[in-house]
């Protein structure tokens, strides 16, 4: 049914990053090594490990070493060449040496020099803390909402420490939010199967499968990721909304109740549970949830969006006018609500009631004119 399916679309598929396993301590081991020969970590700055051997020239000053009596100025000549480019004179400098700080750069000469997996043998010697420090750098950008710079930087930390179940858990989140779902779900299940895994993984998986229209595959997932963490009212919608696509409507409804129960302000929470009420019959509460989930979203686009999802499902289920008539309560009592004219606009053109869904578009022209707004608000073709 419309319905149902459209409830999937409303889910919010998101992944609350937590620590996943990763020991924040170990990110910092080598910053607080090198930091007294380069001044910031510099791998940071930039959104890739490419973009760091473009652009690193530009964050060294102009140094001249000329001779190399011991080991710190070997390490200033090999970085001064490292930033400059010079990278045949940079691999010199540190050749041989088997010190964490040497193989560190000597493994950015190599990756420089496009030979990525000479670099990565190279820091393979300090697998464990070097792949820590490049996850680090990825979880930065994964929080600054850059999945796709964050993926270069965890896919070198997966190579170093192959199967570490944090690691895998966050390469799923750069690709869930890159909208790469079927390796965001390679990449959770990989994790999972080290038997290490958390709810995080577990759920992102299913959401992963989900998108991919993978049901039946995501459910066992959303139930293991539920009895896991009980306190997370993303799961529960989620979970909610693969029951529901599953006409289990009681069991999506108190999924979705124990949702709002952990989050009480979340209007997409109230939205799911007005669909869910409105297929069970329980119309007069579904408007009542559909007004809360009005109150507690800000974006005015997604309560447009929301109305008109609902009111298609409205006129799915063949209560148009039941629906219709609740609304127009509710507008008695609050005149100058833009959300229930949109509602009853998007209602009365879907139900064929084009006058009546014409003179509530002037009636919000008008309200929003004398408000000092335009009415940019526009609605699906009414056919009579």
């Amino acid at each position: 049914m419309y319905g149902r399916r459209s409830l999937i679309f409303l889910i919010i598929l998101v992944i609350l990053c937590g620590s996943h396993f990763i020991q924040a301590a170990h990110t910092n081991v080598i910053a607080l090594q090198v930091q007294h020969l380069i001044p910031l970590s510099l791998e940071g700055s930039f959104d890739s490990p490419d973009a760091f051997c473009s652009t690193m020239h530009l964050s060294i000053s102009n140094q001249k070493i000329n001779s190399c009596q011991n080991d710190r100025e070997c390490y200033l000549r090999g970085l001064s060449n490292l930033m400059a480019g010079k990278w045949d004179l940079a691999e010199s400098s540190f050749n041989g040496k088997s010190d964490i700080l040497s193989t560190y750069f000597q493994g950015w000469t190599s990756w420089c020099s496009s030979l990525s997996t000479a670099a990565i043998q190279s820091w393979k010697n300090y697998g464990t803390i070097f792949s820590s420090y490049f996850l680090g750098i990825g979880i930065k950008l994964l929080g600054g909402n850059e999945p796709k710079f964050a993926l270069s930087w965890f896919v070198i930390a997966d190579s170093l420490q192959p199967n570490s179940v944090g690691t895998l858990t966050y390469l799923g989140d750069a690709y869930l939010r890159s909208s790469e779902y079927s390796k965001a779900s390679e990449a959770y299940l990989s994790a999972i199967a080290t038997g290490k895994a958390g709810a995080s993984a577990y759920a992102g998986a299913a959401i992963a499968d989900v998108n991919l229209g993978s049901f039946s595959m995501a459910r066992p997932l959303m139930e293991s990721a539920v009895q896991m963490d009980s306190s997370n009212w993303v799961y529960e919608q989620v979970y909610g909304g693969i029951l529901l696509q599953s006409s289990e409507l009681s069991a999506a409804e108190q999924a979705f109740r124990k949702s709002i129960s952990l989050n009480k302000t979340s209007g997409i929470a109230y939205v799911n549970l007005a669909v869910v009420l409105a297929e069970e019959g329980q119309l007069p509460e579904a408007n009542t949830m559909m007004l809360l989930g009005f109150r507690y979203t800000d974006d005015p686009l997604q309560k447009e969006s929301y109305a008109l999802n609902y009111a298609k499902v409205i006129v799915h289920l063949g209560k148009p006018q039941e629906a219709i008539d609740l609304y127009l309560q509710a507008l008695d009592s609050e005149p100058e609500n833009m959300d229930l004219l949109k509602s009853l606009i998007d209602l009365y053109s879907l139900a064929g009631q084009c006058d009546n869904a014409e003179k509530m578009y002037n009636r919000l022209g008008s309200l929003a004119l004398s408000q000092g707004q335009q009415n940019l608000f526009t609605y699906p073709p009414c056919t009579k």
